[in-house]
C-alpha cells in the first residue's frame, strides 16, 4: 500500500475514544483484509515521515471502508495532523498529475 491508496485521512470517534481515520481505494482494502486474517493479532505500526506515531492490531484496525488509528498526538491536536495528512495527500496526487 502506498499514500495512493488512501482516499481521505479524518478524525472519529466519541470524545473519550478519538482516532485517526484512513479511507482506502478497494485494492488496498482487500490488500488489509486479506493481511488482516493473516495477521490475527499482530501489531500494526503507522509511520509518518519515518516516525512510527501510532499503532493497532491487525484485527481491530479495518473498520468499514477504512483503517483506524489511535495516534501519540495530544487530542487538541488530532485535527490538525488529520488535516496536514489529507493536504499531504492531495498534494501528492497534484504533483503526479501534473507530471506523470
Amino acid at each position: 500500500m502506498t499514500e495512493f491508496d488512501i482516499t481521505r485521512v479524518e478524525v472519529t470517534g466519541d470524545p473519550l475514544d478519538r482516532r485517526v481515520q484512513f479511507h482506502l481505494t478497494g485494492p488496498a482494502l482487500d490488500e488489509f483484509s486479506r493481511l488482516a486474517i493473516l495477521g490475527g493479532e499482530r501489531r500494526l505500526v503507522l509511520l509518518v515521515d519515518g516516525r512510527a506515531v501510532g499503532i493497532g492490531r491487525f484485527d481491530r484496525v479495518l473498520e468499514g471502508d477504512s483503517l483506524q488509528f489511535y495516534v501519540e498526538v495530544p487530542e487538541e491536536g488530532l485535527p490538525v495532523f488529520a488535516a496536514q495528512l489529507e493536504r499531504t495527500l492531495v498534494g501528492l496526487r497534484e504533483l503526479v498529475r501534473k507530471n506523470p
